[in-house]
């Protein structure tokens, strides 16, 4: 994760392309961003410092779907972005001084089959398309990471004006846009329901991530800078994420209600990793944070961090909270 300070001016246009035909089966849509950036004291990947910066950057998505009847529909969304990143889709105009302007390259995020039962009480979608689970918020999932594999739904009516549905899927994880290592398997139960003036969401989740560490696009340890096959580049994956498992569990409670005649929406999340990592661990980032599953645990106690001296507070945070560097005695990121 980075840490930056920018000024964003942006302009969206958001709309159907193409109204849909009288039979309601085709409908093209897109979206354009543009924005001008100012960036002060960011970081690379790597945690060395990057000169401040001012950049005009868009984002450009175009897609269609196509229904042959009232339950099938096929669908597929085109974006700008570079091919080594699954998640950012921006690519830069302009950069101010004079710096190279990085890839501009055009991928296809969805393409996808969905059907749903004649009751629409169940549906489902085979392909690659967006993460098919509720959620509130990014903290688990950035909704610019889509997955190929099979998903479904089971959402049925549940006492006076309640729901309750059933999310699972199999998925394989992009590496960039153009290729895909590990599996994630997922099963989620959300209920819903009217309380009064206001809306109850409560969901529960579990996430299996399993890694392909002989799969050369996974495997910082074994990839050369630019693995000369694919050309994918090793900083794809960060800290040897494509070779470690995950066991995920996601708790989620939202309640939605009006507040002097505005809405307001207040929401909590708890996310646990389940999986045991060794202190032995060959990859060195796995092994520096093997008690680190879900932050600051009960065991924490508060004392000098062995790491790094750092020249302000908002370098220690970026480096030891964000990028991972500094403080590496498992103690909390809160300690001084």
């Amino acid at each position: 994760m980075r840490l930056r300070s920018f000024l964003v001016l942006p302009f969206v246009v958001a709309t159907p392309l193409l109204a849909a035909d009288e039979s309601n089966r085709i409908e093209l849509y897109g979206d354009v961003r543009l924005r001008l950036e100012q960036d002060w004291d960011s970081r690379r990947a790597d945690g060395t410092r990057r000169a401040d910066r001012a950049r005009v950057r868009a984002r450009i998505r175009l897609g269609g779907t196509f229904a042959p009847s009232e339950r099938v529909t096929v669908g597929a969304r085109l974006r700008s972005g570079s091919d080594l990143s699954q998640q950012s889709p921006h690519i830069t105009i302009l950069d101010f001084k004079g710096d190279e302007t990085g890839d501009a390259e055009f991928n296809l995020d969805k393409w996808f089959l969905r059907a749903r039962s004649e009751e629409g009480r169940f549906s489902g979608w085979v392909g690659r398309n967006g993460f098919p689970f509720w959620k509130q918020n990014e903290i688990f999932w950035d909704d610019d990471v889509t997955l190929s594999g099979v998903s479904g739904t089971l959402d049925q009516p549940v006492g006076d004006g309640g729901r309750l549905a059933v999310h699972a899927g199999w998925f394989s994880l992009p590496v960039g846009m153009r290729a895909f290592t590990g599996e994630m398997g997922g099963v989620q139960v959300v209920f819903s329901r009217p309380v009064g003036d206001a809306g109850l969401t409560v969901a529960g989740g579990w996430f299996t991530i399993d890694s392909k560490p002989s799969d050369g696009d996974a495997d910082p340890l074994q990839n050369s800078l630019t693995d000369p096959v694919n050309g994918l580049d090793d900083d794809i994956l960060l800290n040897g994420d494509g070779v470690r498992d995950y066991r995920i569990l996601v708790g989620s409670a939202q309640v939605k209600l009006s507040a002097a005649e505005r809405p307001l929406i207040v929401g909590v999340d708890y996310i646990k990793n389940q999986e045991d990592y060794a202190p032995t661990d060959p990859l060195p980032f796995t092994a520096a944070n093997a008690d680190e599953t879900d932050g600051c645990t009960s065991a924490c106690t508060s004392s000098s961090c062995t790491g790094q001296p750092f020249d302000s507070t908002f370098e220690a945070i970026q480096q030891v909270v964000f990028e991972g560097y500094g403080c590496t005695n498992a103690l909390c990121h809160g300690a001084s």
